[in-house]
């Protein structure tokens, strides 16, 4: 199966791959031979998550922190996971930034 996904050579940037979907995504992508960066908020549960990566698939995800709400803080870490993997060939969005209580319908 992993011929019909070879990834080999490519770089995934990975927002929310610290837990649930994300770090499924993240756990497929390196399986099949990308490069993984892993973006979340929680420091401390990025780093349990790569360690976890790393032992599973021999691949190390580059770990970085960001609330990707924040334009600016999105800006940075984009850089930072180019700087790191060298490039970015996929982005899965899997962070769950979206709040109810911050949702306008427009024209209002």
């Amino acid at each position: 199966m992993t011929s019909l996904f070879n990834l080999t050579g490519k770089a995934a940037l990975v927002t929310g791959g610290n837990g649930g979907i994300g770090l499924g995504i993240a756990r497929g992508l390196a399986q099949a031979g990308a490069r993984v960066a892993i973006i979340a908020r929680n420091t401390d549960k990025s780093h349990a998550a790569a360690k976890a990566l790393a032992e599973e698939t021999g691949v190390a995800p580059l770990v970085l922190t960001a609330d990707v709400s924040s334009p600016d803080q999105v800006a940075t870490v984009v850089n930072e996971a180019k700087n790191g993997l060298g490039r970015i060939d996929i982005l899965f969005n899997g962070s769950s930034g979206f709040r109810v209580g911050n949702f306008r319908p427009s024209g209002r």
